[in-house]
């Protein structure tokens, strides 16, 4: 199979996944957001959130090295996945502990310290599940941690619906979440001794361990950066402006961070290419990254233009009347989506091209800018300025790593401007079209549902959101064909790729002598 096949494939397979995990998710998000209220919802994600921050320690950029050393060199995966793991099982141990004693020593209540608590065990077994998974992604073979993404999903959101609806306690949430990750964990395993006959050995050797920690350094610091700027806005939040206003901005929030799946799918189909192809084929390289950043600008720009035309009808959808000051925080983060995305594949390609501690430079920059702006906007601003604080951090990495890396990539750039012009000039004017229909009809349609179908303005929302996007879709389409943003034989190949059958895996079992 051809690389770009190969690739497009790999992309179609996770991306699907996380378009099923991500509407599972989303609808369970709803039926949190509307079973706890504002306050409620607020815990939940502040504690998830406030895991996370502490996860990061463990999360050193292991998983980046694994993939990309994996890609280059299929034969070490046995051993570098051992130590990887080894390394992970003992430090997310202490800093598990670490966690509950600073929650304990600021004074919370037993309460928010019992969620922690839980959340901090699924992040546990998260953590070991991430590098087995990076194992896959650098023998390109992503079909299998798509599998693992639905089923563990659907074990969450099965399990915590049916506490939510029940009216259970805040923490059963989370030992659905619990739960999930603990099955992600052994299925990985399970999957690495069957399906590429990788067996797990967890004996420490100093020498390759010492490497992957020099290795991964670099990454360490654009990780812990990244968890930072995503994760201390909802904590601030809570704890400078309250519950009510950390559950205001998570609300859309969630769902721009629902959308990052695609970019995800994107950067994870490209790292191992990418990787391989510095050492092989540079120029290739290049390629793959414009052809990754294309596909990202065609599908980021009108959903994007979508989600701020559309903000009220997805917060009535989420929230119904009180979230609505979640409305302007949506507006301003889908205006930080385009960015948001883009900075995926710049990422991928820094490391691919073994200049993560540029990438990571960047990235701490960007954490302690966002640190400082929320502290200035959140006590006048609060949910708003936090969503402010977020556009300038997405923009800002994405303009510095344009600046450092378009030499990889220069003779793709008047092929990726003029295709950005393209899609910009297509999703004006599918906005220009909703909001005509929407200031023409909009009302008397809302009225019309509203009197003769269904008396209920969440369901309206949905039928009017859904017929919005459809009617979106096809006007950016078509304005896009005429533009020649796309071509009808890009769309074919597409196609031919995503539906040609998968090579048999074929891989040597490894050994920690071939190390």
């Amino acid at each position: 199979m051809a690389a770009h096949q190969r690739l497009t494939k790999n992309t179609s397979y996770l991306t699907m996944a996380y378009i099923i995990q991500k509407a599972l998710t989303l609808g369970y998000f709803i039926i949190v957001a509307r079973m706890y209220g504002p306050a409620g919802q607020g815990q939940y994600s502040a504690a998830l959130a406030f895991t996370a921050l502490f996860a990061v320690a463990v999360d050193l950029g292991i998983s980046s090295v694994l993939t990309r050393e994996v890609a280059r060199h299929p034969e070490k995966a046995n051993i570098l996945l051992g130590q990887a793991l080894l390394f992970r099982m003992v430090v997310g141990l202490i800093v598990y502990g670490a966690t509950l004693l600073v929650l304990w020593g600021i004074g919370d209540s037993s309460h928010i310290i019992l969620l922690v608590a839980l959340a901090g065990i699924a992040s546990w077994f998260d953590m070991l599940a991430t590098p087995c998974w990076a194992v896959f992604r650098g023998l390109q073979r992503l079909q299998f941690e798509s599998s693992s993404v639905l089923i563990v999903t659907g074990i969450m959101v099965g399990m915590g619906t049916t506490v939510a609806l029940l009216h259970g306690p805040l923490y059963l949430l989370i030992v659905a979440i619990v739960l999930s990750s603990v099955f992600n964990f052994f299925y990985a395993v399970i999957l690495l001794r069957k399906k590429a006959n990788i067996y797990v050995s967890l004996s420490y050797q100093h020498v390759i361990m010492r490497q992957i920690l020099i290795w991964s350094a670099p990454f360490a610091v654009g990780v812990i950066a990244s968890r930072i700027y995503t994760n201390i806005d909802i904590n601030l939040l809570a704890r400078m402006a309250g519950d009510a206003h950390a559950g205001w901005y998570s609300a859309a929030n969630k769902i721009v961070l629902a959308l990052q799946f695609i970019p995800a799918a994107m950067a994870a189909a490209v790292y191992a290419p990418m990787s391989a192809q510095f050492e092989t084929d540079k120029h290739q390289m290049g390629r793959t990254y414009a052809m990754a950043t294309y596909y990202l600008m065609l599908l980021v720009i009108p959903i994007g233009v979508g989600l701020a035309v559309l903000a009220p009808y997805f917060i009535s959808i989420i929230g119904g009347s009180e979230y609505v000051q979640s409305v302007p925080v949506l507006q301003i983060l889908s205006i930080a989506l385009v960015s948001a995305f883009l900075i995926f594949p710049l990422g991928s390609l820094q490391a691919a091209s073994n200049r993560q501690k540029q990438n990571g430079i960047i990235m701490a920059v960007a954490a302690v800018l966002n640190v400082m702006l929320n502290l200035i906007l959140i006590p006048r601003y609060q949910e708003v300025g936090a969503a402010w604080t977020s556009a300038f951090t997405y923009t800002f990495i994405l303009v510095v790593s344009v600046i450092f890396t378009w030499k990889l990539w220069r003779s793709r750039i008047k092929f990726l401007l003029s295709s950005f012009i393209k899609m910009l000039i297509a999703s004006a004017g599918m906005a220009g079209v909703i909001l005509g229909i929407e200031r023409l009809y909009g009302s008397v349609i809302n009225q019309y549902v509203l009197s003769h179908i269904i008396n209920k303005q969440e369901v309206v929302s949905i039928m009017h959101a859904l017929g919005s996007i459809m009617v979106g879709a096809m006007v950016y389409g078509l304005l896009l064909l005429l533009l020649r943003g796309i071509t009808l034989r890009q769309i074919r190949d597409v196609t031919h790729s995503i539906l040609q059958k998968d090579e048999p895996l074929a891989y040597e079992k490894n050994s920690p002598h071939n190390v």
